[in-house]
């Protein structure tokens, strides 16, 4: 009853761009079909990423970035395996190279953001919402999360680890940049739009949702987890999460 078979990457996209609510938080991106449609986006911003379809832990991830009239740089942490890899190509070499790509497994492409960082570390959010007993959405919390030095994701399975406010805070004053701490009202719009994924998996009961600032202050909504890593939260924020989880039970019981 619990977090049904949710969507991969590419069926998802096409699900959140269909709500007004959501498309303004996405990254320009498309199911990678054909090589036109990565070179495409690679044209049209300069930096992409190939997500795997069915991908997780950041497996599989791929970064293009073009440095010259000619040239792309292709870079990936856990390319095959644990296997890293990093190439420049000519245009042309990229061609076969995202030819053989898109044979052998299916990709979404997507715009590569320019995200915030702390020194050579990428800055993201875990957003964690749960329905609680009459069904609804709530915020259980927020979680800062920074990537290992260099990496291109930020999860702990890539060397990424979490941190707090008040030390992402504190480095945001000495540095000049802005507040980070949410609003409370900010955080239930979130959870607000989160409403509209029910209307495709009504027993849906919880995400967790990788949020990215760019360096001119938007958010996008990177990643959609239904099944979020514990290890995340705070007491604070498991304690909450729990309550939320035992009222969505006994809505679901009261239901069903």
């Amino acid at each position: 009853m619990f977090n049904p078979v949710f969507f991969n990457k590419s069926a998802l996209h096409k699900l959140l761009i269909r709500g007004p609510l959501l498309r303004p938080y996405l990254p320009d991106g498309k199911p990678a079909v054909t090589v036109s449609d990565v070179t495409g986006l690679l044209k049209k911003h300069g930096c992409i990423y190939l997500k795997p379809v069915n991908g997780y832990q950041g497996r599989g991830i791929i970064e293009v970035r073009r440095i010259s009239r000619n040239q792309v740089r292709v870079k990936s942490d856990k390319f095959s395996g644990n296997r890293s890899l990093l190439q420049i190509y000519t245009a042309k070499q990229f061609e076969s190279f995202a030819n053989v790509l898109l044979k052998k497994n299916k990709y979404l492409v997507q715009r590569g953001l320019e995200s915030l960082k702390m020194g050579d570390r990428k800055i993201d959010f875990r957003v964690v919402v749960h329905r609680g007993e009459r069904g609804t959405w709530h915020s259980a919390g927020i979680r800062p999360k920074l990537g290992k030095a260099g990496s291109m994701v930020t999860n702990s399975h890539a060397g990424g680890t979490k941190t707090t406010w008040e030390k992402l805070e504190r480095w945001a004053r000495r540095t000049g940049k802005a507040r980070f701490r949410p609003r409370a009202s900010s955080r239930n719009r979130r959870s607000r739009r989160t409403r509209y994924l029910t209307k495709y998996r009504p027993t849906l009961s919880h995400l967790g949702i990788d949020v990215a600032v760019d360096r001119n202050g938007r958010i996008y909504l990177l990643d959609f987890n239904e099944v979020p890593g514990r290890d995340l939260l705070t007491p604070g924020m498991l304690r909450r999460a729990t309550e939320l989880t035992a009222g969505f039970a006994r809505y679901l019981a009261d239901r069903f």
